[in-house]
Order: structure tokens, then C-alpha cells, then sequence
């Protein structure tokens, strides 16, 4: 899958800010939903931890990985609250701990 930077910028910036409109152009644009921010969380690190429901639900309907672990093994799930974690738990998420015992 070729590199848009530009568009991943794009993505990262939209899903902070919880724009679900410019979410979508950023994935039309070619934006990768598994791209890694600072800190190596993906894009559901950042909706769970700002409480985004309706952003995690679009990553993940766009195949964002659930289970996708940061630097410190540490997965969306371990961010999400509320509403956020039980959309995560549906789509199969677990902790950075549970994944770690599965030998993820």
C-alpha cells in the first residue's frame, strides 16, 4: 500500500479533534487507519483516550486493528472508557495485559 503522509497528517489531526467528516476524506485520500502517532499508538489509542465512540466506530468499520499495541504493550482497550471500551470490547479488543498473557 504506497505512503500518503500528507493524508496520515491529515487522519491523526481529524481523529484529535474528533471531525468524522474529515476522517472520511483523509481515509478517500488514501490515509492509513493503522498509522502510528507519537508515543507508537494508532489512531484508536487516541479516540479511546478523547472518548471519540463515533470515531472509534468508523476506524474500525474502516479496519483499524482493535488489538494493535503501542510501545509499551499497552492496547486501545487500556485507554477506552464508557461508551468507547464496550465498542472496543464488541470488535474483539483486549487489554495490553491480556494480549501480553496470549503472547500477542
Amino acid at each position: 500500500k504506497p505512503e500518503h503522509p500528507q493524508a496520515n497528517r491529515a487522519l491523526i489531526e481529524a481523529t484529535a479533534t474528533g471531525n468524522v467528516e474529515a476522517i472520511k476524506k483523509a481515509i478517500a485520500d488514501g490515509a492509513d487507519v493503522n498509522v502510528k502517532a507519537v508515543g507508537g499508538g494508532t489512531l484508536l489509542f487516541i479516540a479511546a483516550h478523547e472518548g471519540h465512540r463515533e470515531v472509534a466506530e468508523l476506524l474500525i468499520a474502516e479496519g483499524a486493528d482493535v488489538n494493535e499495541t503501542n510501545g509499551s504493550g499497552e492496547a486501545p482497550l487500556d485507554y477506552a472508557k464508557g461508551e468507547t471500551a464496550d465498542l472496543l470490547r464488541k470488535h474483539g479488543g483486549k487489554t495490553g495485559e491480556k494480549l501480553k498473557a496470549e503472547g500477542k
